[in-house]
């Protein structure tokens, strides 16, 4: 189930949209499902929308996803890299579950930028 996000970013629909202070657009995307092909289809889509003008309201700064265990992030970063001619895209920050939990994980790091 999407988490509320009533409108979608480039014609795809993120699970959350996270809006930042600074006025960064950063879509979450959570990968429960083991469908790789489905989900580096998405976040290849959603990293294409950083290459957009930051005027865009389609703009987006960062594509973070959260996959449910490593073996499954293993997965969706090789369909993403077949998909992508041989690389992840830059954008495009890959992420599972027992990491994000983890109390010493610092979101600070993933930005690049203070919060």
């Amino acid at each position: 189930m999407r988490a509320g996000v009533s409108a979608t970013v480039g014609g795809v629909q993120p699970d959350l949209l996270l809006l930042l202070p600074s006025g960064g657009r950063v879509p979450i995307q959570a990968c429960c499902r083991n469908k790789p092909d489905y989900e580096a289809d998405a976040l290849t889509r959603l990293s294409g929308l950083a290459q957009l003008d930051p005027a865009d309201a389609n703009r987006v700064d960062f594509v973070i996803t959260v996959a449910t265990n490593k073996r499954h992030l293993g997965a969706i970063e090789r369909a993403l890299v077949r998909r992508n001619g041989g690389k992840v895209p830059s954008r495009v920050v890959l992420l599972d579950f027992d990491t994000v939990v983890d109390p010493n994980f610092d979101w600070a790091e993933v930005f690049e930028l203070p919060l």
